[in-house]
């Protein structure tokens, strides 16, 4: 279980919850603007707005909601990314609740409210660190015992893949790192984006290789969030290079993002220069494949450098790059696998693998270009597991590229 805070405050008077929620947004905006990342509102399933802040890459965002009480619920889990910050968000809420003049509920004992670690309520970074090393050796514990790869406080949105047994999100760890964290919870501190309230320019650092080892998709941007990631990236590593230059900088992927940008910089021939002589794999979990969750229950393999998204209905999960496509879209139905293959048994035209619970059905066809538009090829496929079916559409511009279509299809997979 993550670690994390959770406050009710007051603001110093009623108002609709979309203009307390403006006014949060607002603060943030000026008084975090080197945070800052975005902030969205969305609509729960009760009809209430709720506020979403992004503050760090690889941090949930901090949550704020109307609470029955009547009052603003602040909920954020900060244990992924690490004392430092936690400690600033703290920091910055109670700045805030001093100048928009909120008024903060001490918790009881009783209570199932509050910060975990304390540090809110006394700013005690002692214990604040103390707290966060004991729940990170409790969870290396678990790990050590474990065999497999283990996602270490990773993004939610997909399953990055490695042949290392632990992946972070500053790159892959070994099972021996996992083992001497587990015993001395301080030696595996380094995993943590964000450990302490150090140097700017190191914090800077390990926020651009959190986005580098889990958001650049290592091509030239398609798309607007795209392009700002990889500006993000850029805008870091110059601002902590100007504050300090005997950090480990990742020199050759840092010239890959300049150029992905077609961007000019003034430290350019010092990383060109630093990046002939720098060696070892290059970072970025997105290099290779990955696991997608485009539905609950559902993933597949894509590659990591494909755009993904949803369409507006939220019932058709596509991704892409220039030459190929894949759709997804999943369903509840009354479905029995063993009829529904020797539905499809007499089709000689498909692909059909049986394997009991899964049955998987696909054809592929060749289409001729028309009124000038090129031709591809399309596969059609389904997916059938005991009550629910999925169906995938992949396309692809060449015949050599069959063999990773199918495997798309086969590597589809429902787990409740």
């Amino acid at each position: 279980m993550a670690l994390g805070l959770y406050l009710l405050g007051s603001p110093p008077r009623s108002t609709r919850f979309e203009e307390v929620l403006s006014a949060v947004e607002a603060w943030f905006r000026k008084h975090a603007a080197h945070e800052f990342r975005s902030w969205k509102t969305l609509i729960d399933s009760s009809g209430s707005p709720i506020g979403y802040l992004s503050l760090f890459p690889g941090a949930e965002c901090v949550e704020f909601s109307p609470d029955p009480s009547g009052d603003v619920a602040i909920s954020a889990s900060t244990s992924s990314v690490g004392p430092g910050y936690h400690a600033n968000l703290c920091n910055l809420v109670r700045a805030m609740g001093v100048e928009l003049g909120y008024k903060w509920r001490v918790p009881s004992q009783d209570d199932d409210f509050g910060d975990e670690t304390g540090y809110f309520d006394t700013q005690d970074e002692q214990h604040l660190k103390k707290a966060m090393l004991e729940w990170l050796g409790a969870v290396l514990h678990r790990i050590a015992r474990a065999p497999g790869t283990h996602l270490l406080c990773m993004p939610l949105d997909c399953g990055f893949r490695g042949d290392s047994e632990v992946l972070t999100q500053l790159g892959p760890r070994t099972r021996e790192w996992a083992e001497a964290g587990a015993r001395n919870p301080v030696l595996a501190a380094d995993f943590w984006p964000w450990p302490d309230s150090g140097p700017i320019a190191s914090k800077m650092l390990r926020q651009a290789l959190t986005l580098m080892w889990c958001e650049v998709k290592w091509r030239k941007p398609w798309r607007d969030d795209e392009k700002a990631c990889l500006q993000e990236v850029a805008d870091l590593l110059e601002h902590a290079y100007k504050q300090d230059q005997t950090l480990s900088y990742p020199w050759r992927e840092w010239l890959e993002v300049l150029e992905y940008l077609e961007r000019q910089s003034p430290l350019e021939r010092t990383i060109q220069r630093a990046a002939l002589s720098a060696h070892g794999p290059l970072l970025g979990y997105r290099r290779t494949d990955l696991t997608a969750w485009p539905f609950r229950g559902w993933s597949l393999i894509v590659p990591g450098g494909f755009a993904t998204e949803h369409t507006d209905d939220d019932t058709t999960w596509h991704a892409w790059d220039e030459t190929r496509v894949i759709w997804f879209s999943a369903l509840r139905a009354p479905i029995h696998t063993d009829s529904f293959a020797k539905a499809r048994q007499h089709r000689t035209d498909s692909l059909l693998e049986d394997s009991g619970n899964t049955v998987r059905n696909a054809t592929v066809e060749f289409k001729p270009g028309e009124e000038g538009a090129e031709a591809y090829y399309l596969l059609s496929g389904e997916i059938a597991v005991p009550g629910r079916i999925a169906y995938v559409t992949v396309t692809f511009d060449h015949p050599d590229q069959r063999k990773w279509a199918e495997d798309v299809w086969r590597s589809v997979q429902f787990n409740p």
